[in-house]
């Protein structure tokens, strides 16, 4: 074999000439449930090197594509499960009641991205006092 032609989609192309192609870590591959790898991917999407990412369990079930008939406890007790899995590559999840909803928070693995959320959040919070 001398070489391989590959022909790309123009979106992917340009997606890749702009690096706006997010890697994937290894062990996504050893996930075995499909709430795990959505997940995944979700956090790899919008926590990226940010520390932290919140959103409401509501709006992250749909995110997910979840059946839109199906209960929300029943996608708290799945999203739970994988909390106490602790399986999701480079990120943690939790869960937490704010007011009326659940709020789920993505946390970064790395200890220097999540310090950095962390402080950051403070010196927002700090200046909106």
């Amino acid at each position: 074999l001398q070489y391989v032609e590959l022909t790309l989609a123009n979106w992917l192309y340009a997606a890749i000439k702009a690096h706006k192609v997010l890697a994937i870590n290894p062990k996504y591959f050893d996930l075995t449930r499909p709430i795990e790898r959505v997940l995944y991917s979700i956090a790899r999407k919008y926590v990226g090197h940010q520390g932290l990412w919140k959103i409401s369990l509501r709006k992250l079930k749909d995110k997910c594509g979840a059946a839109p008939k199906s209960p929300l406890r029943k996608f708290l007790f799945d999203v739970n499960q994988v909390i106490k899995a602790d399986c999701i590559p480079d990120y943690r999840l939790s869960v937490k009641k704010e007011g009326d909803e659940h709020m789920v928070t993505f946390y970064s693995r790395d200890a220097k991205e999540l310090l950095s959320a962390l402080a950051n959040k403070k010196k927002r919070k700090e200046k909106s006092s």
